[in-house]
Formats: structure tokens, C-alpha cells, sequence
């Protein structure tokens, strides 16, 4: 059954399941859940798909320049800071700390920033150490070590 919003003339928003109002947000922002929906569903780590499989959520993103001193955040979700702590070397401080250090992070690095198509190819990002506060990432130039990239993007996921 296809989830959609509808808006009323009052201010207020109901999320509807098909055509039954499964959750409302009242003009003050409370939430008042109808029917079979629980609230703590709205905010839980998963959401179930209509299949009723699970759809886990990204706990937290980054997207940085690590070329600037400290590195330029350009968007984020769940992300306080990110520090360079050596050339290459990065770790990614959360704003909401994971429940433990067993998440997936996944890290990405753009190889279009230099103009050096040769050394463009060459380039990887690896994750380091992780705790459930932060995440340490590693930027290299294959064949001569850690390298400060212009963008990297990481995402986390629990």
C-alpha cells in the first residue's frame, strides 16, 4: 500500500497508508499515531519494507574537502566535525554516537580534482579504526603513500 502526505487546511499534515490516516502532525508538531501504528516504529533502526523485510537507515554522512586546513565539511547528517589528524589520515566525529562499534562504513574519494589523469586512477580510500563515536578514514596515492584528497565522502550504516 503506497504511503503519501496529506496536507490540511488547519495546518496540519496526515501521513496516510492507502487512505486510512496511520499518523498525524498536529500544528505544534506533536504526533498523534491512529490505528496500528506505534510511534516508536517512526524511530526505530529499521523501517519494514512492504514485503515486511527490513530497510536499514543511514546513521550518519560526510561529504569534505580534506585538501583545507581543517577539512571544509560540504554536507552532512549526524556529523559534528571531521579533523585531519596527518596527511590522508581523517577521523569523522558523530553528533549522535552509534550504539557500538560494529556499524558498516563506507568510504569514497573523487579522482577528478587535480587534473592529473595519471595520477587520478591511482588514488584509494580505506577505513581505519572505528568506535561508536567516531571513524577513521585514509586517503593514498598508490605508490607514494597517504595523500590529502579534495573529496571524500563517507556514509554509516547500523
Amino acid at each position: 500500500m503506497p504511503i503519501s502526505l496529506k496536507a490540511n487546511s488547519d495546518g496540519s499534515a496526515e501521513i496516510l497508508n492507502g487512505v486510512q490516516t496511520v499518523l498525524k502532525i498536529n500544528n505544534d508538531n506533536s504526533l498523534e499515531a491512529q490505528g496500528s501504528l506505534l510511534t516508536s516504529e517512526l524511530v526505530s533502526n529499521t523501517w519494514k519494507n512492504v514485503d515486511g523485510t527490513e530497510n536499514y537507515k543511514c546513521k550518519c554522512w560526510v561529504n569534505f574537502d580534506g585538501t583545507t586546513t581543517p577539512p571544509t565539511i560540504r554536507a552532512s547528517g549526524n556529523v559534528s566535525s571531521v579533523v585531519r589528524n596527518a596527511i590522508g589520515n581523517y577521523t569523522v566525529n558523530f553528533e549522535t554516537p552509534m550504539e557500538d562499534a560494529s556499524y558498516s562504513a563506507i568510504a569514497t574519494q573523487s579522482r577528478l580534482f587535480s587534473g592529473n589523469a595519471t595520477s587520478e586512477n591511482n588514488r584509494s580510500v580505506a577505513i581505519g579504526s572505528q568506535t561508536p563515536n567516531s571513524c577513521d578514514i585514509g586517503t593514498y596515492l598508490d605508490g607514494t603513500g597517504a595523500e590529502n584528497h579534495k573529496m571524500v565522502a563517507v556514509s554509516i550504516f547500523r
